[in-house]
């Protein structure tokens, strides 16, 4: 029997095995969520985005005012122990809702709302590795075998394709399979003595070189508008 017949009856058998199944266990099987998508937070080009999305949607919470006052807000400086990521953020929410029309006061006395956010970090243990992608194994051993008979071919030099498939089954198979071990939470929150106006969260990855960028400590801000009264 050559190695080709050994290695698709290897892959047959492995097949028919993953078919089976045991519809009897004395506890329910854990099972997956759907495979979603998530963001990575990969350059400080992201950190203005989120800063740009969370003051349009602060902007579209407070309204305008009834088109009487502009919405202000009162933003202190960051946190001595700010991380790089919550300094940036900072600065960048700043600009981005004085770009949404509303006014940045250098004083607390008139505010009415305030804005809160916190950044909080995730880290996952024993999470390096993906399991790998059904047809893996399958399309390596076949890719094998096709090497392996090439030298009963007419033209040896043909063995070059069967290496090349192998090259891109490792790159389509190997890519993606580092699982993100870090991830960080972004919770803001615009409030007043009664209600909270205005809530988000917003979850992504990073990578865990970058961890000291995200520690750090949440700001508190004060919003100020019309809408209410006070």
């Amino acid at each position: 029997m050559t190695l080709a017949k050994i290695l698709a009856l290897f892959s047959a058998c492995g097949f028919l095995a993953a078919c089976g199944s045991n519809d009897y266990l004395a506890q329910p099987r854990a099972e997956m969520f759907p495979g979603t998508q998530q963001q990575s937070l990969q350059s400080a080009s992201h950190w203005q985005l989120l800063a740009e999305n969370e003051s349009n949607a602060i902007a579209r919470s407070l309204g305008d005012g009834g088109g009487v006052i502009t919405p202000s807000i009162y933003l202190g400086n960051a946190a001595s122990t700010a991380g790089d990521f919550q300094s940036a953020y900072h600065n960048m929410l700043l600009s981005q809702l004085i770009a949404q029309n509303i006014d940045v006061m250098l004083s607390r006395e008139n505010a009415l709302f305030t804005l809160e956010y916190d950044v909080q970090v995730v880290e996952h243990a024993s999470r390096n590795l993906l399991p790998p992608r059904p047809g893996t194994f399958s399309s390596f051993l076949l890719a094998g075998a096709a090497i392996h008979d090439a030298q009963y071919w007419g033209d040896s030099s043909l063995i070059l394709v069967p290496i090349a498939v192998a090259g891109d089954l490792w790159s389509k198979f190997n890519s993606d399979t580092a699982a993100s071990t870090t991830e960080v939470i972004i919770t803001t929150r615009v409030l007043d003595s009664q209600q909270i106006v205005h809530s988000s969260n917003h979850v992504y990855y990073f990578d865990r070189d970058d961890i000291a960028q995200y520690k750090g400590e949440g700001r508190v801000f004060d919003v100020v508008n019309t809408r209410g009264g006070q």
